[in-house]
């Protein structure tokens, strides 16, 4: 989504993830119901630009059905190996689709980034049920799916993926961005713990860090991005002009990170919660508020720009205390630039 041009209110955090939710229920709500599958019910037309996404392995074919049949040759093949390395979210939202006999509603804007990604996969479809956005798991794909969940080796891996995903999100917390090359290298080495000239090994490094992070393809490099970036392209421009790297950290920087929240940044955000308190309007929790500002200061927005979007949070008029807090989070908050 597009968040040029919008009102930094607009801008935060919790404001996007709303916006892409409510973009899941535009596209999805009042569709037909999900199909069983997309490698049967689909036609060709439509199944094309999934497998152009060369998320599997499909080679070019004579004819529409013969590349319909490399294509569930190519998922069927590789399906062990994907179930492992799904993305945290995608691997929520698939326990639950098993549970709930292989359908179920997107209730998030995570849950959509989710189920997009297992239908880049090629192993479900998005649809309306009920009003609602929903998806759908292939029925072929359910048991083979529970088969692969109950092995050992995939709890291993999973672990494995727990704390390579802490790593990525601290060190999108540090810069706000990271090229994707050293986070593929990393899961091979890290996750499957194989060369990544192994083959396969780098299709799965691939699929998982753009099934589990926002990113932008600028100059022929993919850049991850930290989830809370309103304008990337931007952020990208200004990197190109000035350069950037993600910062050295020390043990207590990297755990601050991987928490959301910097050593340097805890006083402010301590002054912060305690001024916000009673004075959001109803509905507005206040570790969001709080998040939402700190998010934007790491940005590079101003005082100005802060206190408007700190008094649309506001059920008072802001007070001498706001004022203060928000000086000091802009103070005390590294900028990503």
């Amino acid at each position: 989504m597009n968040f040029e041009g919008l009102h930094v209110k607009e801008q935060t955090a919790s404001a996007m993830r709303s916006a892409r939710f409510a973009l899941c229920e535009k596209l999805f709500a009042q569709q037909p119901p999900p199909t069983p599958g997309v490698l049967d019910a689909w036609s060709s037309e439509g199944l094309e630009p999934l497998l152009a996404l060369n998320w599997h392995d499909v080679p070019a074919a004579p004819s529409a059905l013969t590349r319909r049949f490399a294509a569930k040759r190519a998922v069927r093949e590789t399906l062990r190996d994907d179930v492992d390395c799904l993305s945290p979210n995608e691997h929520a939202l698939v326990e639950r689709l098993l549970h709930m006999n292989g359908v179920t509603e997107i209730s998030s804007a995570e849950d959509f980034d989710a189920a997009l990604a297992l239908r880049n996969r090629l192993w479900c479809d998005i649809g309306g049920i009920g009003g609602a956005p929903a998806i759908r798991l292939d029925p072929a794909f359910e048991q083979p799916i529970r088969d692969a969940i109950a092995r050992y080796d995939h709890l291993m891996i999973r672990t494995r993926i727990f704390t390579f995903d802490a790593m990525i999100h601290a060190m999108l917390y540090a810069a706000g961005f990271l090229d994707d090359q050293l986070p593929r290298q990393r899961f091979c080495a890290d996750v499957l713990e194989v060369d990544q000239s192994k083959p396969g090994a780098d299709r799965l490094a691939r699929n998982y860090v753009e099934a589990a992070y926002d990113y932008v393809i600028y100059s022929d490099c993919r850049l991850l991005l930290h989830e809370a970036l309103a304008l990337p392209e931007s952020f990208v421009e200004m990197l190109a002009v000035r350069g950037a790297t993600v910062p050295p950290m020390t043990p207590a920087q990297m755990l601050g990170c991987m928490n959301g929240l910097l050593p340097e940044e805890r006083a402010a955000m301590h002054t912060l919660k305690h001024a916000l308190q009673y004075a959001l309007r109803p509905g507005i929790p206040l570790e969001e508020a709080a998040d939402d500002l700190k998010l934007l200061t790491k940005q590079g927005v101003g005082y100005d720009q802060l206190h408007q979007v700190a008094s649309d949070m506001l059920c008072v008029m802001p007070t001498p205390a706001i004022d203060f807090a928000l000086r000091g989070l802009i103070d005390q908050t590294p900028r990503w630039l």
